[in-house]
């Protein structure tokens, strides 16, 4: 192919998302697959997807309800030695929590790491836990979920406090 540019991990991201923005998941995971060819056929190419990357396909996934999209993508992380976030985290936890699948979310969250980077996130993760355990009637994961969310809160506002006070 001719081109005027060499294609960058920013354009094919900005590509995907537009993919994304027309509820185009065929064509933006066709983008990623082609990404991850192009960086295992040429070394030190600047097309490896990054963290960005797959935050916009799970995001896309999380809105049109794509749950065996997002599991795909999930799978592929270790492969292409792509760390998840604790954006990524939500987004796949809030699939599986609109699947209202316990089964899985329970074990997926508890994968999660534990720092001050990733409160707020586990408090929304709970939160969505918390909600598909009340709509599937079981109250004590309900409970505890809510629990845990409040307590993430909590350690948060205390984390975001302490570094207000430090930088003053």
């Amino acid at each position: 192919k001719d081109r005027a540019f060499e294609p960058e991990v920013v354009s094919y991201t900005t590509m995907i998302k537009g993919y994304c923005s027309i509820y185009n998941i065929n064509d933006a995971k066709s983008l990623f697959n082609e990404m991850i060819s192009i960086s295992a056929r040429k070394k030190n190419t600047n097309i490896n997807p990054n963290i960005r990357t797959v935050n916009t396909l799970l995001r896309c996934c999380l809105n049109l309800g794509k749950l065996s999209d997002a599991e795909e993508i999930f799978n592929k992380l270790k492969d292409i030695s792509i760390t998840p976030d604790i954006s990524s985290w939500e987004y796949f936890s809030s699939l599986l929590s609109q699947y209202l699948d316990l089964d899985k979310l329970l074990p997926f969250v508890g994968r999660l790491e534990i720092n001050k980077e990733t409160y707020s996130g586990l408090a929304s993760i709970h939160v969505n836990i918390a909600r598909s355990a009340s709509l599937l009637h079981d109250v004590k994961a309900c409970n505890k979920s809510l629990k845990l969310a409040s307590e993430y809160i909590q350690l948060d506002e205390t984390t975001v406090n302490s570094e207000d006070v430090n930088e003053e």
